[in-house]
């Protein structure tokens, strides 16, 4: 209940802190333009919180569940909201459309993954389409699966499961965290439609391919145990290890093709992280 409460929130704060945003700009000469880009940074700070605070729901969930990197990485946004609410109490008269941008890329990264976090029935059509096109691939391969709806991958071996369970297809295993971020940055920043969309297409379709050919190496190592000694040593390397390192290389490669294509969003993470290191120069906008 809480993490539906900080995503409605999130959402809510972002999409009124543009709303502000749209007014403060045909007034900035106005009276009223301070008012309004203070209610900017307020409803950004609020729409921040909300996002630290169901990360780091999301962080304990991970933690009882023992998947201790899956809780460090979630962390990471919990002190990355942070960062950005300092920053707009700091630094926000020093680059103002970094944090319009910021914005715009926060609320539709937050529509397209609270919508599949938060919303049962596209979590369950999501998770279940990774499972049925995992197990058809692994089928294909010659390595005979059934599938459970929605999440689980069964051997069809007439042996493994009298002592191993089934893989468990699970949110985090959708790449729904990637596409979320890069839907939201390739959309989000200020560019000619045509390459924004070109962005898009080099780089959302290209993470769910990759992550799909990725549970497919992980379902495979485990069932025909090709690392280790037992199924379970196997999927710990498969998974925790080769999967992760291959996932960091291709996110690398993803996002600077993005920049190949869409060189606005090279900038705005330029100017994002130039408006972190450098010096503090505390100012109002009022």
């Amino acid at each position: 209940m809480w993490s539906q409460i900080s995503a409605l929130a999130a959402f809510f704060f972002f999409a009124l802190s543009l709303k502000f945003w749209q007014i403060s700009q045909p007034t900035q000469a106005e009276e009223g333009a301070g008012r309004s880009f203070v209610a900017f940074r307020l409803t950004n700070a609020l729409a921040w919180l909300s996002v630290a605070s169901y990360a780091s729901l999301d962080a304990s969930k991970y933690m009882r569940s023992g998947e201790e990197f899956d809780a460090v990485m979630t962390l990471f946004f919990v002190a990355f909201s942070a960062l950005v609410c300092f920053l707009l109490a700091t630094r926000f008269s020093q680059s103002e459309s970094t944090f319009f941008t910021l914005t715009k890329v926060a609320l539709l990264a937050s529509v397209v993954y609270f919508s599949f976090a938060e919303i049962l029935a596209l979590k369950n059509a999501l998770i279940y389409a990774n499972t049925y096109a995992v197990s058809s691939l692994l089928n294909a391969l010659n390595i005979p699966t059934y599938t459970e709806y929605p999440a689980y991958i069964y051997s069809k071996s007439a042996t493994f499961h009298e002592i191993y369970k089934p893989i468990e297809i699970i949110l985090a295993c959708t790449a729904i965290q990637s596409v979320a971020l890069f839907a939201g940055l390739t959309l989000g920043v200020s560019a000619p439609a045509r390459r924004r969309v070109k962005a898009f297409l080099v780089s959302v379709p290209t993470i769910l391919a990759l992550n799909l050919l990725r549970n497919v190496f992980v379902c495979a190592a485990y069932f025909l145990n090709l690392f280790g000694s037992t199924p379970i040593d196997s999927f710990d390397i498969a998974h925790n290890i080769i999967a992760r390192i291959f996932v960091l290389f291709s996110l690398i490669l993803i996002a600077y093709a993005v920049f190949i294509f869409l060189p606005e969003a090279l900038n705005f993470v330029d100017d994002f992280l130039k408006l972190v290191f450098r010096p503090s120069s505390i100012k109002s906008s009022e």
